[in-house]
């Protein structure tokens, strides 16, 4: 039975390091400027793909102009 349990030394050697890790872990305090950054991050985001949709929808108008300008010279091009 003595030899299951914990000396005086392997007890303090535990609470120093529980006290080591307590303090590493994050508190409460320290979440809150993350979660900030985390909700500013995800509205940039939003941002960038509502950018990125409308340069699409952009892009797409401008391919068929051209396909359409390009029919126009082929057809001018003809007829002359």
């Amino acid at each position: 039975m003595e030899a299951k349990m914990a000396t005086k030394q392997e007890l303090a050697e535990l609470r120093s390091t529980v006290n080591e890790m307590e303090a590493k872990m994050a508190t409460k305090d320290d979440l809150a400027p993350i979660r900030q950054a985390v909700l500013e991050t995800n509205e940039i985001v939003k941002n960038i793909e509502v950018n990125q949709e409308r340069h699409e929808q952009i892009l797409e108008i401008l391919s068929k102009r051209s396909i359409e300008h390009e029919a126009s010279i082929s057809k001018l091009r003809r007829a002359q």
